[in-house]
């Protein structure tokens, strides 16, 4: 299923929800990090209202995880020093426990963290860390597919725009009205025409 979505967003969203519903969870989010910005963007931040989240890179757990590019269990959220209130205070939400999982791309580069909060029956376990972190690893792959595949949609219509601005076909003649009656009927459509002349 992920590598049937090719863009980033929808991807986000289905993982970040199969996460939930594999892990018996009420949340979960994917930060992605921007290092140049130095933060961290959950998209989505289920639970939010499809919201996006920007935080600073050093923010709570999340912060530590991408900082430190190893996972973090936190069983009593509001009596971890780790945890950072303000996203629950900000939603009227109340974290209990969470799980936080580094994400990295096929090459292990960290590109960002994987949360889970509020388990349904307790606390989460080992081996959920584990399920989490298997979960990670075809959701970077995809989202990295994804990505290249927008840069490349957008490289192409940025093209597309450069080549057309000013080209004009010039003439009167009815080949040439004919001509551009074809062209005005293809245009709206993905097939690739050439013109000779």
């Amino acid at each position: 299923a992920f590598s049937r979505k090719h863009e980033s967003q929808p991807l986000l969203e289905l993982v970040a929800n199969a996460a939930t519903q594999i892990l018996g969870c009420e949340r979960a989010s994917i930060f992605l990090w921007d290092r140049g910005r130095h933060e961290l963007i959950s998209c989505p931040a289920l639970g939010m209202n499809g919201a996006t989240l920007r935080l600073p890179d050093t923010s709570g757990v999340v912060g530590e995880v991408v900082h430190s590019g190893k996972s973090i269990r936190v069983d009593e959220a509001y009596r971890d020093p780790r945890f950072d209130k303000s996203v629950d205070l900000a939603n009227g939400f109340t974290t209990r426990n969470l799980l936080c999982q580094p994400l990295r791309d096929a090459d292990g580069n960290l590109i960002g963290a994987f949360e889970v909060l509020n388990r349904s029956d307790g606390s989460f376990t080992d081996e959920d860390a584990e399920t989490l972190s298997q979960l990670g690893v075809p959701a970077a792959s995809a989202l990295e597919n994804a990505r290249e595949r927008e840069q490349m949609v957008r490289s192409i219509e940025h093209l597309t725009e450069q080549v057309t601005q000013g080209v004009q076909i010039v003439g009167e003649s009815p080949a040439i009205v004919a001509l551009r009656a074809t062209v005005k009927r293809l245009a709206p459509t993905d097939l690739p025409v050439l013109i000779l002349g």
